[in-house]
């Protein structure tokens, strides 16, 4: 999961910089939503977000973005800002995080399809 959010990472950061001239804040595309977050960053430069992209996928893009944020930050343990923030009822605080195969597939999926539209603009 770390691996496909910092190859996300880095592919969207070139897009944005190409189209907008300028460099993002720092780790800005490890975070989906929010004012310095990846969406707001392209919606600025470009007039669209990631919703426009991925539809309601985005609600999944999102719990595998905050689940890659507990595995790295947390060490796979479930915290109550990882509820709040991916609102993935299969899990209470303290539990441990379990990844699946299918899991990083479709993640992968996911964010192909979002880096591809984004290359369309």
């Amino acid at each position: 999961m770390a691996d496909l959010v910092t190859g996300f990472q880095m592919v969207a950061e070139y897009l944005y910089t190409r189209i907008s001239g300028i460099s993002p804040p720092l780790n800005a595309f490890q975070r989906l939503e929010g004012a310095n977050g990846g969406s707001a960053l392209w919606h600025a430069a470009t007039g669209r977000s990631y919703v426009d992209y991925v539809g309601t996928d985005l609600r999944h893009l999102r719990t595998y973005f905050q689940r890659r944020h507990v595995l790295a930050h947390r060490n796979g343990f479930i915290d109550q800002v990882y509820l709040d923030r991916s609102a993935d009822t299969t899990y209470r605080v303290g539990q441990r995080l379990v990844v699946r195969t299918t899991d990083i597939e479709d993640f992968a999926h996911l964010l192909e399809k979002l880096v591809i539209a984004m290359r369309g603009r």
